[in-house]
Order: C-alpha cells, then structure tokens, then sequence
C-alpha cells in the first residue's frame, strides 16, 4: 500500500507499507489522528484528548540520575527539587487537568520499594526505599498518564 501526503506547504511525502496488516497513522492539519488498517478499508479518527496528551500520551515524563542529581531527559518537567536523600518532588511545566492521574515509578534494583505520593495538578513526589532507609538511585523513571 502506498500514501501520497501533502503537508501544509503542499509538498507531497510517499509513505510505503509491505504486510498485509500494516498500520499507518498520520496527524491531519486539524491535529485529528488518522489510522488506517492494513487493508485501507477502514479510516478511524482520534481526536481532542485520544490525540493531544490525554488518554493515549504521557503527559509528563522523566529520566533523572538521582546519585548525581541530574535530569537525563524530560517532557512537561520544568525541575526536580532534591527534597532529602531518596525523596524528589517533580513539577510539571505546565499544570495538569486534574490531579486524577496515573504516575508510573521505576528505579535501580537497589530499592525494593519505591512509590509516588502527593499528585497535584502541579507536581508529585517520589520516594525511594533501599530496605532499612531512604536512599538516592542512579536510575529513576517516571511517567504520568490522565488527569
């Protein structure tokens, strides 16, 4: 299956699938996603929040060094503050809806217990357990979804 697109300026990009269930998504001018089956019988149309950041997106995500206190990468983070060892408080560059969101939590295997508290529509807090106290880890990800 090929797909002749023309972007704003009128240019006109080839987009080429080979299997028989492809998939090809592409965003509309109106920022409505388009997908189609592999077959082109079918078009389906996300919009609003499927599309922009609400049910299918991260809102905000993070990759932060907590050892050395340093963000790796983010996206919707505007800064992490170093509340004492083992424990961050993450701030949202721009506020959430609700604070009726899911924040996931990964870090090193040296903390066998790690959770997230407090979520507000401006930030949340992690917390990091090594076993018998609060400690720093190399690797901490997170990210949120909803609200």
């Amino acid at each position: 299956m090929s797909i002749n697109i023309k972007n704003a300026t009128g240019s006109t990009t080839l987009v080429s699938t080979s299997g028989t269930n492809d998939t090809v998504t592409l965003p509309s001018a109106a920022g409505t996603l388009l997908n189609t089956d592999g077959d082109g019988s079918s078009l389906t149309s996300l919009t609003g929040s499927q599309v922009d950041g609400g049910e299918v997106t991260a809102k905000a995500w993070l990759s932060l060094n907590g050892a050395t206190f340093g963000i790796n990468d983010s996206y919707n983070v505007s800064s992490v503050t170093d509340e004492a060892v083992g424990q961050y408080q993450v701030n949202f560059t721009t506020a959430l809806d609700s604070a009726n969101y899911a924040a996931t939590l990964i870090s090193d295997n040296s903390h066998p217990s790690q959770w997230v508290v407090t979520l507000t529509t401006a930030k949340y807090n992690i917390r990091l357990y090594n076993g018998s106290a609060f400690s720093d880890a190399v690797l901490v990800n997170s990210a949120v979804f909803g609200g």
